[in-house]
C-alpha cells in the first residue's frame, strides 16, 4: 500500500510521551521502610494500605527508640526523632540527583574526569509533553537538574507534576525547593501542580511562604497556564494578595488570567478562634471573589485547608452558564461535617 511520505513524517513529528521520573532504591522498601505511598501503584491506593502504613509506622518508631536508648542513653525522648538508626539516616538524608559532567557515562569510556562543564547544553527533547515526579520514593531530585533540563531540553513542555518530598535537613530543602523552578518553566506551559508531601519520621517542619504564590501568580500571567494548583508549604494566600479589598486596587488595573482551572492551599482557612481571623477569613474569600472576575475562562477554582483535625473546603465551579459556591467544613464548634451549597445570582 502506497503512502504519503509527507503524511507519515506530519504523524511522527505529532507522537508526544509523558515522561514520568523517581528516583529510588528498591531495596529500601523492602527492607528498610515500607510506606503505601512508595508503591508503584501509587497514588491508588485501598483501606489495607492504610492499615499497613499504621502497622509499619509505629514499627519503624520502635526500632528508633530502642536504637537511641541503646546508643545514646542521655538522649530525652522528644529528642528521639533526631537519632535515626545510621541505615534510617542515610536513606532520608541522601543527596538529592544532580548533574555531574566530569564522570564518564560508562566505567569504559576513557573519558579523564575534570572540571565541572557548566557549558555542556542538553539535546533538546521536543516529543515530551509531560514532565511528571511521582512522590513514590524518598530520594529527590535537585532543582538544579531539573532546570537545566526545563531550560535546554523540554522546551515544548505543556504539563508539570512536581510531587517530590519537601526535605529531611535544610540543605535538601533548599537544594530541592519548587519555588527556584519558577522562572525556568516553558512560556507554553499549560498545566502546572505542586505538591510537597511530608512525613513525621523524614520531613522539616512545614513553613507556609507567600512568595512562591507570588512568582507562580506572575508566571501565569505571562503564560498560556491553564491549569494550576499549589500545595501545601506555598501559601495560596500570596497569589491573591494584590485581591485584597484593603489593597484598594481597581480591578481594571490587575492582570488577567487565561486559567480554567485553580487550587490553592490557604492557611488563612481554618477555623477562627478570635474576631481578627474571622475578618481575615472573609476577606480572603473576598479576594478569590475578585480574582475569579479576572479570569474570564474559569471553570473551577478551590481554596482548601487541611490539618490533622480539621478541613476547609471554599469551591467556585460554573457549568452551563451557571455559577455554584460550595462552602464544606468540619470544624470543632461547628458539629460535625458540615455541607454548604447555593447558586450564584446574575447580579
Amino acid at each position: 500500500m502506497a503512502t504519503n511520505p509527507e503524511q507519515e513524517q506530519c504523524q511522527v513529528h505529532t507522537r508526544r510521551i509523558t515522561l514520568q521520573l523517581s528516583a529510588h532504591s528498591s531495596s529500601d522498601y523492602r527492607h528498610k521502610y515500607r510506606d503505601f505511598r512508595m508503591g508503584d501503584k501509587y497514588p491508588y491506593i485501598t483501606k489495607e494500605d492504610l492499615v499497613d502504613k499504621g502497622e509499619f509506622h509505629r514499627k519503624h518508631r520502635d526500632l528508633s527508640i530502642k536504637y537511641v536508648q541503646d546508643t545514646h542513653p542521655e538522649v530525652v525522648s522528644h529528642q528521639y526523632m533526631a537519632y535515626q538508626p545510621p541505615e534510617m539516616d542515610r536513606f532520608r538524608s541522601t543527596e538529592p540527583l544532580r548533574f555531574d559532567f566530569r564522570k564518564p557515562l560508562f566505567r569504559w569510556s576513557g573519558v579523564v574526569p575534570g572540571s565541572v562543564d557548566t557549558q555542556q547544553v542538553l539535546p533538546k527533547v521536543n516529543i515530551v509533553e509531560a514532565l511528571v515526579i511521582r512522590r513514590q520514593f524518598y530520594r529527590n531530585i535537585s532543582s538544579d537538574a531539573l532546570i537545566k533540563l526545563l531550560r535546554e531540553s523540554f522546551l515544548s513542555l505543556e504539563t508539570f507534576r512536581d510531587e517530590r518530598w519537601l526535605g529531611s535537613n535544610y540543605f535538601n530543602k533548599i537544594l530541592c525547593s519548587p519555588e527556584n523552578v519558577i522562572d525556568a518553566l516553558p512560556p507554553k506551559l499549560q498545566r502546572l501542580h505542586i505538591y510537597q508531601d511530608a512525613d513525621s519520621d523524614f520531613s522539616l517542619p512545614r513553613v507556609h511562604s507567600i512568595a512562591g504564590a507570588q512568582s507562580m501568580r506572575k508566571f501565569a500571567t505571562l503564560s498560556e497556564l491553564k491549569e494550576l494548583s499549589i500545595a501545601p508549604d506555598t501559601d495560596g494566600w500570596g497569589f491573591l494578595l494584590d485581591f485584597l479589598p484593603i489593597v484598594r486596587r481597581p480591578l481594571d488595573t490587575l492582570p488577567v488570567f487565561k486559567l480554567r482551572r485553580l487550587a490553592l492551599d490557604c492557611a488563612t482557612l481554618r477555623e477562627p478562634e478570635v474576631s481578627f481571623e474571622r475578618l481575615v477569613l472573609v476577606r480572603t474569600l473576598r479576594a478569590a471573589a475578585a480574582a475569579a472576575s479576572r479570569m474570564p475562562r474559569l471553570e473551577t477554582m478551590e481554596l482548601w485547608r487541611a490539618t490533622p483535625s480539621s478541613a476547609t473546603l471554599f469551591r467556585y465551579s460554573t457549568k452551563n452558564l451557571e455559577s455554584k459556591i460550595t462552602w464544606r467544613i468540619n470544624w470543632k464548634h461547628a458539629r460535625g461535617d458540615q455541607l454548604w451549597q447555593g447558586k450564584l445570582r446574575k447580579d
